[in-house]
């Protein structure tokens, strides 16, 4: 039942080593790190359109909102604002 394909096992020794590759590691490494930042920036920016917009937002008719949409706009330019440039 375990039957070994040649055209995946010579594709899976060229994935290993092309893997293994230092700059790919690191470009890698350098996604893996900017995940968590991207995740986080991409919650307030659905935070502050769908809920905190003055315009159609959820929360249109409470003074208190745009406080809250600033400091949405902040994470915002301290997380994917940054990778902008």
């Amino acid at each position: 039942m375990n039957e070994s394909n040649p055209i995946v096992d010579k594709m899976l020794l060229f994935a290993n080593k092309f893997s293994s590759q230092r700059h790919i590691t690191a470009i890698r490494d350098g996604f893996v790190t900017l995940i968590p930042m991207t995740i986080i920036a991409s919650f307030w920016v659905l935070i502050n359109n769908l809920i905190l917009s003055p315009t159609n937002g959820l929360l249109k008719n409470v003074p208190a909102a745009a406080r809250w949409m600033d400091l949405g706009n902040q994470v915002y330019n301290a997380t994917l604002g940054i990778m902008r440039y």
